[in-house]
């Protein structure tokens, strides 16, 4: 290797290292072989700690913020301190969408917002209303919060950031969900638009931070759960986020609406829905540790097959961590009896480490799983643990020995893995 910051993912045709044996069981895929190159340090391109930013549309803000008493929601406040907890970064909220496009500020008003949100209910342009009470919320909701409010600015010419949104597809169903959201290619494709805009940034002097502002998977105007939540969409979120932070996408404002079916978690009943975390949430702890809180961290793309993606963090250079998408379709009731393969990549691992531990975001029901089946780390998080990691849920966390500076890895389909270097 031309330097021991660099390593490589080549096909494996046999193993060598020590997995577990349902594992040697899986019928295998094949992968090419790459080479990663070492990194030039640079700090502008350290991914900020604040990435895995929020945004909740205004009048569902209220739902997501307090409970039905007006007590604060620490349902909400442990889901959003599970994500910020790994990376040492703030919630940066953006309240903002279509309602508060043409919403009204009504000083008499006592109620919060009006109407209120609701899953079943589309919010009418131009009929929401907020009262003085809304940013005592907005104040006391989140801790270490700060928020991004569209408002009218006296001078039009001041900008501290690029920001545009971006939904994934502008529909869907649960037949599309491997051509439409576990789609690579779409992916780049997509996020590549944005390349010319990053490069002109880079150049200049003020630095100016290129963030999504709105993000949601699909625009349906009716939430498809079967599409729009599920492991397959989470794989899609793990995806986009971290070719995003590969570009030098500063943050990525996730869209919470009542309405919506690409929510991370319901704050509470609603409709006929009860409170829940849905399958979405579960990319957000994986990327956030995937990136970690080092502070000098980098996050470099590495080309594998045409669905299965690789990404490496860097540590002030060091290569740390790769993480491995296998956005390959395979769901337990939607394949038809087809095995579940298994890609394999051999990594050839840094100079001095000896072993790798694996730990993955998965579910046995694969592609189309609800949330009730999704691990990450072995980890659920659910309304009954109120926000909170429940640890053991599978085991999970696989110790592979290092054999000959490289380790085979294997990653089924639908499913992501990140590979810690130990």
């Amino acid at each position: 290797m031309a330097s021991k910051h660099a390593f490589s993912l080549v096909a494996a045709l046999s193993l060598a290292s020590v997995v577990d044996a349902a594992a040697l069981k899986a019928p295998r895929d094949e992968t090419s072989q790459l080479q990663i190159p070492a990194i030039q340090v640079d700090p502008s391109r350290f991914i900020d700690p604040d990435f895995p930013a929020l945004a909740f549309e205004q009048a569902s803000f209220v739902n997501y913020a307090l409970n039905d008493d007006g007590t604060p929601n620490a349902f909400s406040q442990n889901l959003v301190d599970a994500i910020f907890s790994r990376t040492g970064g703030k919630p940066l909220i953006r309240l903002g969408g279509t309602s508060a496009d043409y919403a009204r500020y009504v000083a008499n008003q006592t109620a919060p917002a009006l109407p209120r949100a609701e899953v079943n209910s589309y919010q009418r342009i131009g009929s929401t209303k907020i009262g003085p009470a809304y940013w005592d919320i907005a104040a006391n909701s989140f801790p270490k919060a700060q928020y991004i409010i569209q408002v009218p600015m006296a001078n039009p010419d001041i900008a501290e950031s690029v920001a545009r949104h971006y939904y994934q597809t502008d529909g869907g169903h649960a037949d599309t969900l491997a051509s439409g959201l576990m789609n690579h290619g779409a992916i780049t494709s997509r996020l590549d638009v944005y390349r010319d805009d990053l490069e002109f940034l880079a150049g200049q002097t003020t630095k100016t931070p290129y963030v999504l502002s709105e993000v949601g998977n699909s625009l349906n105007r009716k939430h498809d759960y079967a599409y729009q939540a599920t492991l397959g969409s989470a794989l899609w979120q793990v995806d986009f986020q971290l070719y995003g932070l590969s570009l030098g996408i500063t943050r990525f404002h996730f869209q919470q609406i009542l309405h919506a079916g690409f929510d991370m978690w319901l704050p509470g009943a609603s409709g006929n829905l009860s409170a829940q975390v849905f399958a979405n949430y579960y990319a957000q702890p994986f990327v956030a540790d995937f990136v970690g809180a080092a502070g000098n961290v980098q996050v470099k793309n590495v080309p594998l097959e045409p669905n299965v993606a690789a990404y490496v963090a860097y540590e002030g250079g060091t290569p740390k961590r790769a993480a491995i998408v296998n956005l390959k379709y395979w769901s337990k009731c939607r394949s038809r009896g087809e095995a579940r393969l298994a890609q394999y990549v051999r990594v050839q691992v840094p100079a001095g480490v000896t072993k790798v531990k694996v730990v993955h975001l998965t579910s046995p029901k694969g592609a189309s799983a609800k949330a009730k089946t999704v691990t990450y780390a072995g980890s659920q998080w659910t309304y009954e643990s109120q926000g909170k990691e429940v640890t053991g849920v599978r085991n999970d966390g696989d110790v592979l020995n290092v054999v000959g500076g490289v380790v085979d890895v294997p990653v089924k389909a639908s499913e992501a893995v990140i590979v810690h270097f130990m």
